[in-house]
């Protein structure tokens, strides 16, 4: 570090390198630090905390967690970097569904997918518990929609994350965007007419398979933080954490990929109307042209850049380190005139 910012080196830092965008884990004419020999797994003599390197991927930190009988709250994808992951999403979800867990070991996580692929569309749900039942009683209403494939198994957290990481081919090109609202179940049918309308004209794009993913964002588990700087307020929720993705072959149709994506500019329009907008951008599923750290809210934002002057008073890491999100700018990537941001 000292010679990068001696010659004012640009540089990236990649601990999986699973970010969706050119830049953010890799750069051109730069270096790029690879932090994959990082990779320690230290578990303390308690078994309560771990020490993780870097560089670990989390299907490597679940294989080796198996081996004493323990697992940790992570990515849901064998090949996420634990580095950025974590930092990404210190706030929420993966650290206070542990703590939640913890309380109550019959605490289950839901998660649920609209798929559209070529012609066929499918709604996915992944549930999960952690008492290691097959079907437990929560799970009756969902086990008894009719479904095409219908599968149900005690698993290791490893297994689970290699089958989802196994949906997304190595080389495709991509793209995340986010958004949240207040749980509603009337916007959140929206929100899928919304998708299912905006990527049909995308059906013989080469590869595409796009996305829409809802999270919860409960009230217990914002409760249990001792604050956040993300603005979010257990009094206010529980939200719904919106994921619109897309995987695809061919640069070519890179703009008619981003132009579907316009949808969200409509969401969020439907949202505000209902009252059920909410600033919060998740940094881990965001857009290059999506501004994350001002959806914090200003007062977060100032003290989180205090915090880096104190700390980095040059701002290396904000000028050196141009390709993901800045403290002191907007999006990673120039507003759009088509107004997809």
């Amino acid at each position: 570090m000292l010679v990068i910012t001696e010659v004012n080196c640009t540089f990236a830092v990649k601990s999986g390198g699973h970010a969706t965008f050119p830049g953010a884990s890799n750069i051109q004419d730069g270096m790029t630090f690879d932090m994959r020999s990082i990779n320690e797994i230290t578990i303390s003599p308690d078994r309560k905390t771990r020490v993780l390197g870097t560089g670990n991927t989390w299907y490597a930190l679940y294989k080796a967690l198996e081996v004493h009988n323990l697992t940790a709250v992570g990515a849901r994808a064998a090949d996420v970097g634990v580095g950025g992951q974590i930092l990404g999403a210190v706030l929420d979800a993966y650290v206070n569904l542990g703590r939640n867990i913890s309380k109550d070991p019959s605490s289950s996580n839901g998660f649920t997918a609209f798929t559209l692929s070529h012609d066929t569309e499918r709604v996915s749900v992944h549930l999960e518990n952690t008492d290691g039942i097959p079907y437990p009683p929560i799970f009756e209403e969902v086990k008894a929609i009719p479904a095409v494939i219908e599968a149900s198994k005690v698993h290791y957290m490893s297994e689970i994350t290699k089958t989802l990481a196994n949906r997304t081919l190595v080389g495709s090109r991509n793209t995340h965007w986010t958004y949240t609202f207040k749980l509603d179940a009337l916007l959140a049918g929206f929100v899928v007419d919304i998708f299912l309308a905006a990527i049909q004209p995308l059906r013989e794009i080469e590869g595409i398979i796009a996305d829409c993913n809802f999270q919860t964002i409960t009230e217990p588990m914002l409760s249990h933080m001792k604050g956040n700087a993300f603005g979010l307020s257990g009094e206010e929720g529980p939200y719904t954490l919106l994921l619109l993705s897309a995987v695809w072959s061919n640069e070519a149709d890179d703009e008619s990929i981003y132009k579907a994506f316009n949808m969200m500019q409509t969401i969020k329009a439907k949202a505000k109307g209902s009252g059920l907008h909410v600033d919060y951008l998740f940094m881990n599923y965001a857009s290059q042209f999506q501004d994350v750290i001002s959806s914090y809210g200003a007062e977060n934002v100032r003290r989180l850049r205090v915090a880096s002057y104190n700390d980095d008073p040059e701002q290396f890491l904000e000028r050196l380190q141009p390709g993901y999100f800045k403290l002191n700018g907007s999006a990673p990537a120039e507003l759009r005139v088509d107004g997809n941001n």
